[in-house]
């Protein structure tokens, strides 16, 4: 599912939840996205929210108030301030 106040362009997304986020060039696989920029990324597993997610794989993993760049996470959490 895609919220109305989302954006989702060149993206490849299979059973997730994308709400109030900007998604691009990503492979979504069962992940949530709320509030979250996710870019050229590829997410299987995912909670990400208020985050922005770069040239990230990210797996089994949640993010919540953080910038990742160029990353790989598995089975992680990682919380801003």
């Amino acid at each position: 599912q895609i919220s109305r106040n989302s954006r989702c362009v060149k993206s490849t997304v299979t059973n997730c939840y994308i709400d109030n986020s900007q998604v691009d060039t990503t492979t979504c696989t069962g992940s949530q996205y709320n509030g979250a920029n996710v870019m050229t990324a590829v997410t299987t597993n995912c909670n990400i929210r208020n985050s922005h997610a770069y040239s990230t794989t990210c797996t089994n993993s949640q993010y919540d108030g953080i910038y990742i760049t160029s990353s790989t996470t598995t089975g992680t959490r990682i919380s801003g301030p």
